[in-house]
This record gives structure tokens, C-alpha cells and sequence, in this order.
């Protein structure tokens, strides 16, 4: 939720600031590319999230599969 909200506002600045350039003509003009680049940078920090969580789920069911005895009985 709150990152969605931060890439909203970070898309609003960028329309504002072209908005600005434009109605102006002087100030920084971002470019579409500047602003894939950005997204890009958010969309590496949330996956880098993602798969710290998804590592850790998946080392607590290891962890709940050695604790215990066997998964089957066998013989003496």
C-alpha cells in the first residue's frame, strides 16, 4: 500500500514538473526515460522484499520439517 502511494506521488512530481517546463520554458524537464529509470529503482527495492520474505518462509518449513522424528517409520 505505501509503496504504491510513493509511486504515485513520484509520478504526479514528474507530470508536474514537465507540466512546469512547459507552461515556463526554463527549469529541469524530466524525461519519460528518467522516470522508467526511477520506477525501475523502486520496482528493485520492493523485489529485493519480496524475495527476503519468500526465503525465509521457505527456511521455517525446512525448519518445521526437521523437527521431529521421521517422516516414516522404519526398522531396527
Amino acid at each position: 500500500m505505501s509503496l504504491s502511494f510513493f509511486v504515485l506521488i513520484v509520478i504526479c512530481v514528474f507530470f508536474l514538473l514537465r507540466l512546469r517546463r512547459k507552461l515556463f520554458r526554463r527549469g529541469y524537464s524530466p524525461s519519460f526515460a528518467s522516470l522508467g529509470n526511477a520506477l525501475q529503482e523502486l520496482h528493485a527495492i520492493g523485489v529485493s522484499r519480496v524475495e527476503h520474505v519468500i526465503h525465509e518462509q521457505k527456511r521455517a518449513e525446512a525448519d518445521e520439517n526437521e523437527e521431529g522424528g521421521p517422516e516414516t517409520a522404519g526398522r531396527y
